[in-house]
């Protein structure tokens, strides 16, 4: 009985834990500035020195701007607004 309470309040923490983490990234509205820099992966990275995509332009639009993820590698932001 002991080692069931033991294992849900286990458990239960690991749960919260994962939501604060989550809400820690949410919390950042722009990106690092500096010289562009990927660091790590496509699927688990990030970008320092990224450019936001102007909202409208010539050809594109941002959808779901609300997201907050319409930046990029300055060249992909030139790329995009070019061929628009």
């Amino acid at each position: 009985m002991v080692t069931r309470l033991i294992a849900l309040v286990f458990l239960l923490s690991l749960s919260m834990t994962s939501a604060h983490a989550g809400n820690a990234w949410s919390k950042i509205r722009h990106p690092l500035a500096g010289h562009p820099q990927v660091i790590g992966s496509y699927s688990a990275g990030c970008i320092a020195g990224a450019v936001a995509l102007p909202l409208v332009g010539d050809g594109y639009q941002v959808m779901r701007a609300s997201r907050n993820r319409y930046y990029g590698h300055p060249l992909l932001i030139r790329f995009i607004e070019q061929q628009g």
